[in-house]
């Protein structure tokens, strides 16, 4: 209710016998009406519209009307400014009344609007009504909400593959770097790039960056989220050679579906992989041939590409920037 407007009250005479007469009740009004009783007869020293009582039964102040639908006073007068919802009546002093046959009115436009409809489009909607529009318009606002699903889908997804990696890093930090543990893997589908090399044949941090950053704009032309795990696979074959990188490269598991990604699709196989944490630069084999070594003192042969999963990128690298967080994953048969 506008308060900032009051009525000005002349000031009485000595003489002058006067009460104030609250008619809230009667008429429905926000504050009630001063009346002064001057020689025996009434005399409104405030303004107001006269009104048959079937008028007044059927008007609403602004913040009851506002206060049926969970909206704000402010909200209401935006409203009115904007020309969405306007008062039937508005006094000389600014107070607003509506009338009890508007209820529906705002009543669809609070719906359209928690259907997320801007109030552009619902003030356009209302200036045209038909059942025919507001089928349409309903009809286009499910493909929208639709599209927003979703993308809440993906983000979702992103989200919980970002916390899947950070909570077993968390777990993992504590542990000593390079023992082994024996843990099985459902298979996962990954897209594959092979390293890229420099002029002297070899793989460095800059061909490593590189490599990835060509699987991951790989990954935004299918509008993924740089969330998924990634990290590098050495091929079994060069495992027993000089060059252990010799044809491997980078990968970044994506979901299951029908994508047609530039980059080469692989499947990691269902298995049982001889699994160990390293901290260190990608290109720093210590760790894994330390692994291999273990495998096969243990009786396990290796059964297929090393997978080296980065939990931790550089940015967590506050020193050095240089060294990351993996866990190495050696797919094995006992013998």
């Amino acid at each position: 209710m506008d308060t900032d407007n009051k009525a000005k009250i002349p000031a009485f005479d000595t003489d002058m016998k006067h009460t104030a007469t609250n008619i809230v009740g009667e008429h429905g009004l926000d504050t009630p009406m001063n009346l002064s009783i001057e020689g025996g007869h009434e005399k409104a020293i405030t303004e107001a519209i006269v009104m048959d009582e079937s008028i007044h039964d059927n008007l609403l102040s602004i913040s009851d009307m506002a206060k049926l639908h969970g909206l704000t006073r402010p909200t209401l007068l935006y409203y009115d400014s904007i020309g969405l919802f306007s008062p039937v009546f508005t006094a000389s002093n600014g107070y607003r009344y509506y009338s009890r046959v508007q209820i529906p009115l705002l009543r669809e436009i609070c719906f359209l609007k928690a259907l997320g409809i801007s109030l552009k489009e619902i003030q356009g909607h209302l200036n045209n009504r038909t059942p025919e529009a507001e089928l349409e318009l309903l009809a286009e606002q499910e493909l929208k909400i639709q599209k927003e699903m979703q993308e809440l889908g993906r983000k979702r997804l992103a989200l919980q593959q970002r916390l899947y990696m950070y909570k077993e890093a968390v777990n993992a930090v504590p542990r000593p770097q390079g023992e082994p543990f024996l843990r099985h893997y459902k298979e996962r589908t990954i897209i594959f790039k092979t390293f890229l090399e420099n002029d002297s044949g070899d793989v460095d941090r800059q061909n490593i960056h590189l490599t990835s950053m060509e699987l991951w704009r790989d990954l935004y032309n299918h509008e993924f989220l740089p969330a998924y795990s990634y990290g590098f696979l050495i091929k079994e074959e060069a495992l027993k050679t000089d060059n252990m990188l010799k044809d491997g490269g980078c990968y970044i598991r994506v979901p299951v579906g029908n994508f047609e990604f530039e980059s080469t699709v692989l499947n990691l196989p269902e298995g049982d992989y001889i699994c160990c944490y390293k901290r260190g630069r990608p290109t720093d084999l210590t760790v894994l041939k330390q692994l291999l070594a273990w495998i096969a003192e243990k009786g396990y042969t290796v059964c297929g590409d090393v997978v080296d999963s980065c939990f931790l990128d550089t940015t967590f690298d506050e020193v050095l920037h240089d060294e990351i967080f993996t866990i190495l994953q050696i797919p094995v048969v006992k013998k």
